[in-house]
């Protein structure tokens, strides 16, 4: 697992804005994903990506159009994130689930985490932890304890979510994977967990 800076573009986003692209030409141009400030993303060539990050100077207040910008820019990017995961574990109800990607906004000395899951249907859930700031003064130290512990807990989702994804061929008991063998073709398969790709905005 590796973190990519400096306004790196989002695979999973690309893949979404190019689903319906058939052809090459002047007007069926490759669309580039979204350009995030850091993206927690796998070591490989075909890469999955787990998490992204949005830094801004300043802060100017949470109704500030920088803010409310960012905030929409990574949610978008982090659902395309969750629906990629999706497919790669093949929309198995069980595994979807467990499924979760995290974002951090940075904004001055302000940061906020978020995280979005699947939990049922089709509806994607983005939970925003509480915001969080680096203290100035020395007084205010526990307040840098609680930042750092918001950090952390990014981290382990991060990781939880790795490991579901690559212990996703080996999550079924042996009498799990024996009935499935054994009833392949004669049942209906069970209902896949899935939800759709976000609406395409220019």
């Amino acid at each position: 697992m590796v973190t990519v800076r400096k306004e790196s573009s989002s695979l999973a986003t690309m893949i979404r804005k190019n689903r319906k692209r058939t052809r090459t030409g002047k007007k069926d141009r490759l669309r580039i994903g979204r350009r995030l400030d850091a993206i927690v993303k796998t070591d490989d060539d075909a890469y999955y990506e787990y998490g992204a990050v949005e830094v801004a100077k300043t802060f100017r207040g949470m109704k500030s159009t920088k803010w409310l910008t960012d905030n929409l820019k990574l949610a978008k990017a982090l659902h395309d994130m969750l629906v990629r995961l999706e497919l790669l574990v093949d929309n198995r109800e069980s595994l979807v689930k467990k499924l979760q990607i995290v974002g951090l906004v940075n904004s001055g000395l302000k940061c906020q985490v978020l995280r979005m899951n699947h939990p049922n249907g089709y509806v994607s859930l983005i939970k925003r932890d509480q915001l969080y700031e680096v203290p100035t003064i020395i007084e205010h130290l526990p307040d840098l304890f609680k930042l750092l512990n918001s950090i952390w807990r990014m981290k382990k989702m991060i990781s939880n979510c790795a490991a579901v994804v690559n212990n996703r061929h080996t999550s079924r008991t042996e009498a799990e994977l024996f009935t499935e063998l054994m009833q392949s073709g004669s049942v209906s398969p069970p209902r896949a967990a899935m939800i759709p790709w976000s609406y395409d905005t220019p």
